[in-house]
């Protein structure tokens, strides 16, 4: 079975923006399961990127380096948790983030990896290529002739 990486990649653009729009809207819930107060800005700030993430994503799901940023996120996202846990080491919540975030970055890693080995049509061989689809911003069709040279047409 293929497993569709750009598919996948668009599922974690979406949770991006879900995750993100959680930490924008809920930062004080977030900071009291975490013991954690105090330190709202540091979760909005955390949701405004996963935002981005999403966005950058869902604009270009199959560009490899923009899901790969998302495992810079995530390293953030356990630094952030490491000093949670180091504050609180009983909080079952804390473990729970640290392994919700270890579980999103396993997937992170395994679709950038799986996005490097799709072709794009660069890869291909020019003459396989299927023809450019209209409002792609690639010419369907030859160029003429008087505007492939840079001289105007005679008009008679």
């Amino acid at each position: 079975m293929a497993v569709d990486y750009t598919q996948l990649s668009k599922g974690l653009g979406w949770f991006s923006l879900a995750l993100g729009a959680a930490e924008l809207l809920a930062p004080r819930k977030i900071t009291q399961a975490l013991d954690a107060e105090g330190n709202e800005r540091l979760v909005k700030a955390f949701g405004a990127r996963e935002i981005a993430a999403g966005l950058a994503i869902l604009g270009a799901p199959a560009h490899t380096e923009r899901v790969g940023s998302r495992v810079a996120g995530d390293a953030l996202d356990l630094g952030a948790l490491a000093l949670a846990a180091r504050n609180s080491p009983r909080n079952p919540w804390v473990w729970g983030a640290i392994g919700f975030v270890v579980g999103a970055t396993v997937a992170d890693v395994l679709v950038t990896r799986g996005l490097k080995q799709v072709p794009t049509l660069d890869d291909m061989d020019p003459a396989k290529a299927p023809p450019p689809r209209a409002g792609s911003g690639k010419a369907t069709s030859p160029e003429p002739a008087h505007t492939a040279s840079g001289t105007p047409p005679v008009v008679a």
